[in-house]
């Protein structure tokens, strides 16, 4: 491999690697020039997106809902509180004392489209409970005329009692008249 000549032989190939395409000083002004055109662009891109953020506030403008500048009172960070509420954005959202859970209802009945989330799953799930075991415990009259009896006292009077007789005849249920009944074919 030592005794091999390039098909052009030239006087300016020398022994080992051609150094004269590449240098380090072209890769650092290379890097270099990367750098700050990277530089450019973004200062450029944050001065259009900031120009841009501008235009559109002066165009629509924003108009925060209660629940959207209470948000930003709690985000604003006690340096920014008394300035906001200079603005007249203070107190925003707070609700009174004798706000009560109907009214709360009756605000996310216009606010939010059923089904809603509900607020605490265990206490109503605690209170559905409860009230479906206080009515299977009591004993009363509906409407309709019907009594209703305590659960357990029912059991205990089927098991003493057993279940009552049917009066009348008993009809099986029928068949749907729509299929006929073929018989099979016999084989022979």
């Amino acid at each position: 491999m030592d005794d091999q000549k390039p098909k052009t032989y030239d006087e300016s190939v020398k022994q080992g690697h051609d150094v004269s395409d590449i240098s380090i000083g072209g890769v650092v002004m290379s890097l270099g020039g990367l750098a700050l055109a990277g530089f450019f662009a973004l200062v450029l891109m944050r001065f259009l997106l900031s120009g841009l953020q501008w235009f559109e506030q002066k165009t629509y403008p924003v108009q925060l809902t209660d629940s959207q500048k209470k948000m930003k009172m709690e985000r604003a960070g006690p340096e920014n509180l008394a300035r906001l509420k200079s603005e007249g954005e203070g107190e925003v959202g707070r609700i009174p004392e004798s706000y009560s859970r109907e009214d709360m209802e009756k605000h996310l009945a216009h606010t939010f489209p059923v089904p809603r989330l509900q607020y605490d799953d265990i206490a109503e799930m605690d209170l559905f409970r409860s009230s479906e075991e206080s009515w299977l415990a009591s004993t009363g009259k509906d409407s309709a005329g019907n009594i209703h009896i305590p659960v357990d006292h029912a059991i205990d009077l089927v098991a003493q009692q057993g279940l009552p007789q049917v009066s009348g005849p008993f009809v099986p249920p029928t068949l749907p008249s729509a299929v006929p009944l073929v018989p099979a074919p016999s084989r022979k």
